[in-house]
């Protein structure tokens, strides 16, 4: 029965799970693959899709491969032993490093601010760089 499921995986739907392996976030691998963003959870609930990835994360684990999963469950124990009852000061710099880096993986980045100015073509080169050097910011 397992075999037949796999053999009813579309080509598509097998590089919606290949990408899903990648990248861990069934948004982003349904966008690459040329599904929308909202069909992604119903893609990835097909019992043959289910199967394909899970065989396929069998595999990796067999071969003892540090995959995306492993990477953003080692992160979650990382805040999980950083917020324990006696944390400090540095145990919560850890605890935010480790939840950085798991919205970063995740495809969730921090918003940045943007802001526009306006500036007269006439006006003072003066007041023009005050205006620069009031809003650089260093990266």
């Amino acid at each position: 029965m397992q075999s037949q499921i796999i053999k009813e995986i579309t080509v598509s739907q097998q590089k919606f799970a290949d990408e899903f392996l990648k990248c861990g976030c069934l948004e982003d691998a349904a966008e690459k693959t040329g599904y929308s963003r909202q069909y992604a959870k119903l893609i990835a609930a097909k019992p043959s899709v289910d199967l394909y990835i899970r065989r396929a994360r069998e595999k990796i684990e067999k071969k003892g491969i540090a995959d995306v999963f492993w990477k953003l469950s080692m992160l979650e124990d990382i805040v999980k032993k950083s917020l324990s009852d006696d944390y400090d000061s540095e145990c919560a710099r850890t605890a935010i490093s480790a939840i950085s880096e798991s919205n970063k993986m995740c495809g969730h980045y921090a918003a940045t601010k943007v802001e526009s100015i306006n500036v007269n073509v006439d006006a003072d080169f003066n007041k023009i760089k005050d205006i620069v050097n009031k809003y650089e910011r260093d990266y």
